[in-house]
């Protein structure tokens, strides 16, 4: 008789493999020194090793965010008219 337990196992971790990822985000609020709230403002996060650049704007809320960034260090830049 076979038993699936190492069937079950394999699919175990085939499942758990599947699930990591090379990519991440970056999130944020965008907010002067009064913590009053930057809305529209222009995000873009350039990825120190190789120059990709990336861009996003902030929300009415000042929030933001960069979705699947490929792993690595970025500098962030904030544009807001007015600043």
């Amino acid at each position: 008789m076979c038993s699936l337990r190492p069937l079950a196992f394999l699919l175990a971790i085939a499942y758990v493999l599947s699930a990591q990822s090379d990519r991440g985000a970056i999130t944020g609020i965008i907010a002067d020194p009064s913590s009053a709230v930057a809305a529209r403002a222009r995000i873009e996060a350039r990825n120190v090793e190789n120059g990709s650049v990336y861009q996003a704007g902030s929300s009415v809320t000042g929030n933001y965010v960069l979705p699947q960034l490929p792993a690595g260090s970025y500098e962030v830049t904030v544009t807001v008219t007015g600043f």
